[in-house]
């Protein structure tokens, strides 16, 4: 797993464009603060749009754009610990989601799996349809279709 690279900087750049929460768990702040020459009164309820923070124009060059390889160069400034204020999937702070070296480990292991072991294609004449549904949790508008095929010579490889 730590020499694919590539698939590490296509499952961060999609966490980019879709994160799971578009705004984070509200935050509440202990002491009133600026922050952008607005003062945040303390006890104020804080919202982090996580979503519009991914697709900013100032963080990212082509914000809309998937390129996995904006993650390949300067790797450690790209991790899931919420240091980077330009790349919260997973939130920051005290309140960073729990299960990060779970998901960290296993997505990628999952998918390297699965993209090994079968060839996927859609069902004849489908369109990919890549919009989102805004709400809590982000869900794809049009639910996606995929057709895993055996890629491996003997079924036995997959026991």
């Amino acid at each position: 797993m730590p020499k694919l690279h590539y698939l590490d900087a296509v499952l961060k750049e999609t966490s980019r464009l879709h994160p799971a929460l578009p705004l984070l768990f509200p935050k509440r702040p202990n002491k009133s603060s600026i922050v952008g020459g607005y003062t945040i009164p303390k006890d104020t309820r804080v919202l982090l749009n996580v979503w519009a923070i991914h697709k900013d124009p100032q963080a990212w060059d082509d914000p809309s754009e998937f390129k996995p390889e904006r993650f390949l160069s300067d790797a450690s400034k790209w991790d899931y610990n919420g240091n980077n204020c330009e790349f919260l999937p997973f939130g920051s702070g005290r309140r960073i989601c729990a299960g990060i070296p779970l998901a960290e480990k296993m997505v990628i292991y999952l998918l390297a799996s699965f993209l090994h072991s079968f060839n996927w294609e859609v069902l004849q004449g489908e369109e990919i349809d890549l919009s989102e549904k805004f709400g809590i949790v982000m869900k794809k508008s049009t639910p996606l279709i995929a057709i895993p095929t055996p890629r491996l010579s003997s079924l036995k490889l997959y026991e």
